[in-house]
């Protein structure tokens, strides 16, 4: 998966592109981290091992997720609900 990425990566640093892309996102964002593009030598500080146990952890158990449908939802008409008695509304 990483040399995957780092492909990835060498291709995007080649195209003309992502030299304005980066520096419109610097502009528009203030070189703000969250929305720079990740670079080749962030691939070397990555720990796939990590990364895996954090997912595992926190993401096994599907009975602790939550679904939270927001907007003008018609429980009357949605097939999704068995039930009226199912539809909790928040």
């Amino acid at each position: 998966m990483l040399r995957y990425m780092r492909e990835s990566l060498i291709a995007q640093i080649r195209n003309p592109a992502t030299s304005f892309v980066k520096r419109s996102r610097a502009i528009n964002y203030g070189n703000c981290y969250y929305f720079q593009m990740p670079e080749l030598e962030d691939l070397d500080t990555l720990d796939v091992d990590a990364a895996c146990e954090h997912f595992n952890t926190c993401y096994k158990d599907p009975a602790e997720f939550t679904i939270c449908l927001t907007g003008q939802v018609e429980v009357d008409h949605s097939s999704f609900w068995h039930s009226a008695d199912d539809a909790a509304v928040c």
